[in-house]
């Protein structure tokens, strides 16, 4: 299973380009770089800085190729914060991410309305989810100055392109509003957040892949549950396995996981749908898995958990 897990996560993601001239450039050897940043940072951050070299070497990039060369190199850089731990790299995960929307080069300036002449999703998203995570490592201050806009920006994304990356201006919604530090500036709701991961699970887009391929939205509809649970329940104690959707509040219809601090109840179409994906190796089929960088901590959290939780 892990093996098929791994394989999945060096499948380079299929975009939603918008419009623009015909590319022109030539992304292979960045491409092939992308497929190994599982490796680490320093493999990721070469694939970024390959991506850049060869847009930067187009005298005049068509749309279509700019799109994608930012597009890349946000996912690379989103995906080298998120593989460090929030807890004891918050400098470090602040420092990787400021770059691409608010001090130094704007990297994502670059795909702008204002740049561009035309609103695109692609700009919408990572610039978002840039600005999110950099607030999880950012003081009050600097969050009171940014919240606002931010937020601004979910509800346009969410009006123009509700259904991008399997849901993902959704997702992000749902990040916010069950992540207590947000209280603070007014957006912690838990029913809300809860509200946007389902919307998020539910996203059909006309092209792409579905909300319910994408494993990360299965992650914000559990964060989301259990803030909702501890804001109903007032109880800070629930299993870990709550982040991933395994909660002990689920149908009768359930599996159970167990777990050093008891058992949880595991609601078909959470995490059985992943595993058994992987035993039938269907994992390749469903795109929206490898499409977030938060997927690669995501997979292989659930792998550990179920193989461990659900082999006793």
């Amino acid at each position: 299973m892990k093996s098929k897990l791994v394989k999945l996560s060096l499948v380079i993601s299929a975009m939603s380009l918008s419009a623009g001239a015909q590319a022109a450039i030539d992304w292979s050897s960045a491409d092939a770089m992308f497929g190994n940043r599982i490796e680490g940072d320093a493999a990721a951050q070469a694939a970024g800085q390959e991506y850049m070299k060869l847009l930067d070497a187009e005298a005049t990039p068509s749309n279509e190729d700019l799109i994608y060369g930012i597009s890349q190199y946000a996912r690379l850089t989103i995906y080298r914060a998120r593989i460090l731990e929030i807890d004891t790299n918050a400098d470090e995960r602040r420092a990787i991410l400021v770059p691409l929307w608010v001090e130094g080069p704007k990297v994502l300036d670059r795909i702008s309305p204002e740049t561009l002449g035309f609103d695109a999703p692609e700009y919408y998203y990572w610039s978002a989810t840039a600005r999110a995570l950099t607030g999880e490592v950012s003081s009050n201050g600097f969050n009171l100055i940014h919240y606002r806009a931010l937020k601004r920006m979910v509800a346009d994304g969410i009006a123009k392109f509700p259904n991008f990356e399997g849901g993902g201006m959704y997702r992000i919604a749902a990040g916010m509003a069950s992540n207590k530090k947000t209280q603070i500036l007014g957006g912690y709701n838990p029913s809300q957040a809860l509200t946007f991961a389902e919307l998020a699970i539910a996203a059909v887009p006309a092209e792409g892949f579905l909300g319910s391929e994408t494993c990360d939205n299965y992650h914000r509809w559990g964060t989301s549950k259990e803030a909702l649970a501890q804001e109903e329940q007032g109880s800070h104690s629930k299993d870990l396995l709550a982040e991933y959707g395994c909660l002990p509040f689920a149908d009768d219809n359930s599996l159970v996981c167990a777990s050093e601090g008891g058992s949880s109840k595991l609601e078909p179409g959470q995490i059985v749908r992943f595993y058994d994906l992987a035993e039938n190796g269907s994992l390749e089929k469903a795109p929206g898995l490898d499409l977030v960088a938060e997927t690669y901590d995501c997979l292989l959290e659930l792998e550990e958990l179920v193989i461990t939780n659900m082999t006793k």
